[in-house]
């Protein structure tokens, strides 16, 4: 268990690496502001968590690679940047930061079991895990939180309803395919969301 664990977390930090460096880059912040984003955007949801959880060390100082290979990340997104391999838009930050939203909701759910959490608070640890940092990205590059927009498409409602996947198949006994479902359920609300402008009521 704790093998996937790690290996779903390093898939959500290149994904929400990559979603926390195109906005940097956007708006043109160096290398140290690109880093700053993609830190924060990256491993803020995951702290949040494991404070919640009592979890020392974080998870990010105990796995040291996390942080190196989102050092290597931002250095590359400047030769990639230079060569216009990718358009820094909007819709490149879509998919990575959908993927990686589902992929950290799995983590936070599958932290929040192991530390013996009531499902309903597992499943807010999903949400949180997957949210917060992106909260805390745009925070930093000075906008209102996409999360907290009146016009946003769904965000926080995806990883939620991933997280209650996660938590039916485990329920179910199907434990394998848990992590695929949040994944694949909120990583489709999320694109969905934006393609068909879904919004909860005002």
């Amino acid at each position: 268990m704790q093998t996937l664990l790690s290996i779903i977390e390093i898939c959500a930090t290149i994904a929400f690496a990559i979603s926390g460096i195109i906005t940097a880059r956007r708006r043109s912040f160096d290398l140290i502001g690109v880093y700053t984003v993609a830190f924060v955007t990256t491993f803020g949801g995951g702290t949040v968590r494991d404070i919640l959880l009592d979890r020392r060390p974080f998870y990010w100082v105990q796995q040291p690679i996390y942080p190196m290979l989102m050092l290597g990340l931002a250095i590359g997104s400047f030769f990639v940047a230079k060569a216009d391999w990718v358009a820094l838009t909007e819709k490149a930050i879509m998919i990575p930061d959908a993927f990686g939203l589902g992929l950290f909701t799995a983590v936070g759910v599958a932290y929040g079991l192991e530390a013996s959490m009531p499902v309903f608070i597992a499943a807010l640890m999903g949400v949180i895990t997957a949210s917060v940092g992106g909260m805390l990205r745009d925070i930093l590059c000075n906008e209102i939180p996409l999360v907290f927009q009146r016009s946003t498409q769904l965000y926080v409602t995806c990883a939620f309803v991933g997280a209650c996947g996660y938590l039916l198949c485990t329920y179910l006994g199907f434990d394998a395919l848990a992590v695929l479902v949040c994944t694949g359920i909120t990583a489709a609300m999320r694109l969905g969301a934006v393609r068909y402008d879904w919004t909860l009521p005002i």
